[in-house]
C-alpha cells in the first residue's frame, strides 16, 4: 500500500492515526522474512497498543499494569470488541501465541471512531 507521502507498507493507513502504531507495523513487516519471532512480537505490541487506544477512546482504559486479557475481556463485555475476536485471542493466549489476528478487529474499531 502506498499512501500520499509515498510510504509503502501494509500498515501505511495507520500513519494518519498514530506514529507508534505505524512504526510497530512496519517493524513487524520488516522482520517477517528474516526473524519471524521478532515480527510476531511487534504484532503483539501493536495489538496491545491498539486495544489500549480503543479502551482510552471509550473511557475504559485503567492502567498499563492491567493484563491484555483483562482489557480485552472488558472491551468485549461492554460490546466494544466483537465476541469472536476475543474468543480467537483467548485461544491463542492459551497456546502462548500472541493474538495477532485481533489486529483486524481492533484496527477496524479504531478507524471507525
Amino acid at each position: 500500500m502506498k499512501n500520499p507521502r509515498g510510504l509503502r507498507s501494509n500498515f501505511a493507513i495507520l500513519q494518519e492515526h498514530d506514529e507508534q502504531l505505524l512504526r510497530l507495523g512496519m517493524l513487524a513487516e520488516k522482520y517477517f522474512p528474516e526473524d519471524p519471532n521478532t515480527s510476531i512480537l511487534k504484532l503483539r505490541q501493536l495489538a496491545e497498543l491498539l486495544a489500549q487506544m480503543v479502551a482510552t477512546k471509550v473511557g475504559l482504559y485503567l492502567s498499563p499494569e492491567e493484563s491484555q486479557y483483562d482489557l480485552l475481556r472488558r472491551l468485549q463485555d461492554r460490546d466494544i470488541l466483537p465476541g469472536k475476536s476475543h474468543s480467537f485471542s483467548e485461544r491463542f493466549a492459551a497456546l502462548g501465541t500472541p493474538p495477532t489476528m485481533l489486529l483486524l478487529a481492533i484496527t477496524g474499531l479504531l478507524l471507525q471512531r
